[in-house]
């Protein structure tokens, strides 16, 4: 509720006008000091449960406003961190291509991370047991299962490597593009 910051005085004021309304339209309100005290303390009582339903409202809205605040912090750190995830996952998979070009052996940690970073990004594929997401992450973890002298000869491993590359270049395209400025 946007309210104008002069509601209360507004009200404050219907409630004195409404009061002397009171007063004067009927007689036996004021026939005597304690009738006066009691309309008047009646209206006072009056415009106070007005003022707290009034500063309610706006504390709902006050509440509102910064919950859809959190809300949109909240998203907009996640997206952050997966745009560096995915990032890190990139640089992972580049260099675990730079060394199968130089006819080396990609080591575990990178493998592991790889397949960490890459099964985070596509949760809802990888629970797919048919899926390519998954696929990959298999590949890649009976890769790392190999003996490291076997592992210099595997072929598949490159094009592997290079489709996930490109699927997470895909996906964070779709990423900064649906975000919000």
């Amino acid at each position: 509720m946007k309210a104008d910051r002069n509601i209360h005085v507004v009200v404050g004021l219907i409630a004195l006008i409404a009061a002397i309304a009171l007063l004067i339209f009927i007689p036996d309100l004021s026939k005597d000091y304690a009738a006066v005290f009691a309309t008047l303390t009646g209206v006072a009582t009056l415009y106070g449960v007005l003022f707290t339903i009034i500063e309610v409202l706006r504390t709902k809205a006050a509440a509102d406003l910064a919950a859809a605040a959190a809300k949109d912090a909240t998203s907009r750190v996640r997206a952050m961190y997966a745009s560096r995830d995915a990032a890190e996952c990139q640089a992972c998979i580049e260099s675990a291509l730079r060394i199968v070009d130089e006819g080396g052996v990609v080591p575990l940690s990178v493998l592991s991370r790889i397949s960490k970073i890459y099964a985070g990004e596509f949760a809802d594929q990888y629970e797919i047991h048919a899926s390519d997401v998954r696929q990959r992450i298999l590949l890649i973890e009976s890769y790392g299962a190999m003996p490291p002298k076997a592992r210099t000869n595997s072929t598949k491993i490159k094009t592997t490597l290079v489709a996930m590359n490109g699927h997470l270049a895909a996906h964070i395209s779709r990423n900064l593009s649906s975000e919000k400025v």
